[in-house]
């Protein structure tokens, strides 16, 4: 199981990404978000977590980690509406 992820975007001078867990979808969040913000946008989802359950660490346009709340559910998103979507990687991280 697999508790953290890595959210690359690449270079990005425009555009918003989402992120999935639990099978919700976060609101756009913009390509140079901080890490602050991306949090939030985790904690909006109506899962049952609350703030103290996520963890997310990065530069302001990433990469971030994100530390998940639960190991049973994976982190998934869209970086379609990205200036340069291609760049768009969440990759699990492993020891």
């Amino acid at each position: 199981p697999v508790s953290e992820y890595t959210v690359t975007l690449g270079a990005q001078s425009s555009g918003t990404f989402t992120l999935t867990y639990d099978g919700l979808t976060t609101d756009g969040i913009a390509f140079g978000a901080t890490a602050a913000a991306v949090k939030s946008a985790l904690v909006a989802l109506d899962d049952g977590y609350t703030a103290a359950d996520w963890t997310v660490t990065g530069s302001a346009g990433g990469p971030y980690t994100v530390t998940v709340p639960s190991v049973s559910q994976a982190v998934t998103g869209s970086g379609a509406s990205l200036g340069t979507p291609g760049t768009f990687v969440i990759a699990p991280v492993t020891s």
